[in-house]
């Protein structure tokens, strides 16, 4: 992905409306607890991933970089998310890897020296060139903990250059996972993982998933926008919401799911953690923050945790543990 196309997409995300559809947590509830008999004071949202503590189960998500300017939002991103201890993925590497002269704008490490850090690849890029060498440079580049590999098929469709040839990505998938050397993440881009593609996934060993569903950021519409494809209209609403893809998957075993797409405010955090999810993943809320400076970050993602803690406290539940166990989020077939 060039420089110039990235700055696009952060300008477009900045400047038009690209959130369409619902994430459909507006169809679920929690019960309201009066007599919650805790001490606000008590409510720990903090957890672990890869191994490390974290403040709260929230993960910034992929955003960019490849240039100097989109360097800025990366070490913006960073330090917000040093200072506040949650885990950050950075954009797609496939720019650092093919223009080293952009790699320092994606290598962040040095101001987040003890958080979480994930690396970023299109899966599809399996089919383009990349193999396990391409996987193993991109983690090595920004001392990464993981790698999340995209999927982002409806995307790739609407670009006018596109690399669409989706074809027996799995089966070069499962060969890479046992010797990348460090976990793996799948991720849509915010049309949905379905269960059976869900089930695929962990069959071959895939231990996490982003299912980042409809509700956020719509790429396709990004895309179009970008490319003046007026085919991208006809999906301003496609994917699966994030709450069905988190109903539909929690039950699979083995798997670690993520909610993504339209995470918006910590009631939506905490319904996704009610509803299934261990971790979950923003983008957008943060962009025009990162783009300005850390404290403007650090605003942001203090405004959701505080807002997951009073859901948490509002329920009666007292960690992170309890509100996933909780049995009082309610959807209206319930009372069928």
């Amino acid at each position: 992905m060039s420089q110039n196309k990235k700055q696009q997409h952060v300008d477009i995300c900045l400047k038009h409306p690209v959130e369409t559809g619902t994430n459909g947590f507006e169809a679920y509830w929690f019960e309201h607890t009066a007599l919650p008999e805790i001490d606000l004071a008590e409510i720990a949202t903090s957890t672990e991933f890869l191994g490390k503590a974290i403040s709260a189960p929230l993960i910034i998500s992929a955003i960019t970089g490849g240039s100097d300017k989109l360097g800025a939002i990366n070490r913006h991103l960073a330090l917000a998310a040093q200072q506040l201890n949650l885990p950050l993925c950075v954009g797609s590497l496939k720019t650092a890897l093919e223009h080293p002269e952009t790699a320092s704008s994606f290598q962040v490490r040095q101001y987040a020296p003890s958080i979480p850090l994930l690396a970023n690849l299109g899966l599809v890029q399996l089919n383009y060139g990349y193999g396990l060498d391409e996987c193993r440079r991109a983690v090595e580049l920004i001392e990464a903990d993981a790698l999340v590999f995209h999927l982002n098929p409806l995307q790739e469709a609407i670009s006018a250059e596109g690399d669409t040839n989706f074809k027996h990505l799995l089966s070069k998938l499962e060969k890479i996972i046992p010797q990348l050397g460090v976990p793996v993440i799948i991720k849509e881009v915010g049309f949905g993982i379905s269960r059976p593609v869900a089930q695929k996934l962990a069959n071959i060993g895939v231990k996490y998933i982003d299912v980042n569903g409809r509700g956020g950021t719509n790429w396709a519409l990004v895309e179009g926008i970008r490319t003046n494809n007026p085919i991208s209209t006809a999906f301003a609403t496609w994917g699966i919401p994030t709450a069905t893809c988190l109903r539909d998957c929690r039950d699979i075993h083995g798997l670690t799911l993520i909610a993504g797409g339209g995470i918006r405010t910590g009631v939506d955090i905490a319904k996704s953690l009610a509803l299934g999810a261990d971790y979950a993943s923003l983008a957008l809320p943060v962009l025009a923050a990162a783009a300005t400076s850390e404290a403007a970050v650090v605003e942001v993602l203090t405004a959701r945790i505080t807002e997951l803690r009073y859901a948490m406290f509002s329920t009666g539940e007292k960690n992170i543990h309890a509100l996933q166990q909780s049995k009082k989020i309610h959807h209206p077939s319930d009372r069928l």
